[in-house]
């Protein structure tokens, strides 16, 4: 579940796009927003308020190289109760269950209309 920091005039879909792209190597197509979650933790010198912008994607591909550069050793597409367990967080959690419920509900004829 990638994620970074706007970059200039960068709309939040965008980011997201080149997050996975930068942190998996994976070119994906967003299907829908999904939601937003917000957290606060204590950084160096103040509180800093987050706010992340999920979308449920698709890609061709899966094929997958970590981004070493940022110390990730791993990426990968995983089946809903294994990416379940590797998350640490609540509120990911809930957002990929949502994932998980939404993408069952796409109708997969008119995601590929929109694609082509």
């Amino acid at each position: 579940m990638p994620k970074g920091t706007l970059e200039q005039d960068e709309t939040h879909k965008q980011a997201a796009l080149r997050e996975v792209k930068e942190e998996s190597g994976v070119t994906a197509r967003v299907l829908k927003y999904i939601g937003k979650t917000q957290y606060t933790f204590q950084g160096m010198d103040d509180i800093v308020n987050k706010t992340v912008h999920w979308y449920l994607m698709t890609t061709d591909s899966f094929y997958c190289k970590p981004q070493v550069e940022e110390f990730f050793s791993d990426v990968g597409f995983y089946k809903q109760h294994e990416a379940y367990h590797l998350l640490k967080f609540h509120d990911e959690k809930q957002i990929m269950r949502r994932a998980f419920t939404d993408y069952g509900s796409i109708d997969r004829g008119k995601e590929k209309e929109r694609v082509e």
